[in-house]
């Protein structure tokens, strides 16, 4: 849509009708659905081009056919991705990545690895929670992290299919433990150093408890999902929650000059943090950028990810390896610190907020 045609439709300030509900529950409905993460991405030109053809061909029938287009879409994406077809090497996506993992993937820093025992030595408590099957996470962290890469964690729940994993009563979401890559009988109580399927957060406290030794410990979860794993573990367990956000470095940061302490106790930065190869992926022009647009008043509008990554993500960062190259001890300032409204992004601000 050209400017001229998004204003025509949504008003100068660019508010889509349903934002308001979208802000407070951030999930599917049946008026819209989020394309939020890799797997969903060919879902959009996929859908965007049916839309064209039924508005082209249709006639007056476009409603009754839409409606039968999603259905199919969501057929073809249950079919693309269900859970034995990476144990079958079957459809058109766990077979490439089985195939040719570096492709699509890479191997863990020796920053990361080590940071992650750290935590560990710490007396903290690592816990790596999935909606991936235990077969793809096997294959997945093995070439990532490398074959010993259960001892980088004191528990691991797959298929946790989130945001349910936060949203829905334990009574609805029973443990289940893994036995060859096959989910067998249900768990009540977990243990260290085992692994299990699904779940729920609130039985995965009581283990976090115990591991730790406190009544009330504090759990920081950190993800690349806004809608499974920001927004669901803020609201329902009230965790702290870290997003990694690639637009942040194919945006381009300024450095918060700000950060207080000696050198070796700020996150590393650099000038040359501008990809332009992530930014012509990341970042069109044709659809602006990705936290913040303006009115045609030119007012800043936040945008939906932009309003949901404030309100739940405590602090944002491009890569894992910005908090693996700090001190344990390190003081982060958060979305909710009274300095700025952007104060979480670490190690630097997004250029476009900067605007």
């Amino acid at each position: 849509m050209t400017e001229e045609e998004i204003v025509a439709t949504y008003g100068e300030e660019k508010q889509w009708k349903h934002f308001a509900e979208l802000k407070g529950k951030f999930e599917n409905s049946d008026k819209y659905h989020l394309y939020e993460n890799y797997f969903d991405m060919p879902g959009i030109v996929l859908c965007a081009r049916m839309v064209d053809n039924l508005e082209k061909n249709a006639g007056g029938k476009q409603k009754s056919k839409m409606c039968k287009m999603w259905r199919d879409a969501i057929d073809a994406f249950n079919n693309a991705y269900k859970p034995e077809a990476f144990a079958a090497h079957t459809g058109g996506y766990f077979p490439g990545v089985k195939d040719e993992p570096y492709l699509y993937m890479h191997k863990c820093s020796e920053d990361i690895r080590r940071w992650l025992k750290e935590l560990r030595a710490a007396g903290k408590a690592v816990f790596l929670a999935t909606s991936s099957c235990s077969d793809y996470c096997d294959h997945i962290a093995r070439k990532v992290l490398g074959d010993d890469w259960k001892d980088y964690f004191d528990v691991i729940v797959t298929n946790s299919k989130k945001p349910g994993f936060f949203s829905e009563p334990p009574n609805r979401r029973p443990f289940y433990s893994v036995v060859d890559f096959q989910e067998g009988t249900k768990v009540k109580e977990l243990e260290r150093g085992k692994g299990y399927a699904q779940g729920n957060w609130q039985t995965l406290m009581i283990l976090l408890r115990q591991l730790t030794n406190k009544e009330e410990p504090k759990v920081v979860y950190i993800g690349d999902s806004l809608r499974s794993d920001t927004f669901p573990p803020k609201k329902f367990a009230n965790w702290s929650t870290v997003l990694i956000c690639e637009e942040m470095e194919a945006e381009g940061m300024e450095e918060d000059r700000t950060q207080n302490g000696p050198a070796s106790k700020r996150a590393r930065h650099s000038e040359n943090d501008y990809d332009p190869a992530s930014r012509a992926i990341l970042v069109s022009d044709l659809w602006g950028p990705f936290l913040t647009d303006r009115s045609t008043s030119g007012s800043e509008v936040v945008t939906v990810c932009g309003h949901i990554l404030r309100s739940s993500a405590d602090i944002c960062v491009p890569h894992l390896e910005y908090l693996a190259a700090l001190p344990l001890d390190h003081k982060f300032t958060t979305f909710k610190d009274s300095s700025s409204e952007w104060a979480g992004f670490h190690p630097g601000i997004p250029r476009s907020v900067r605007k």
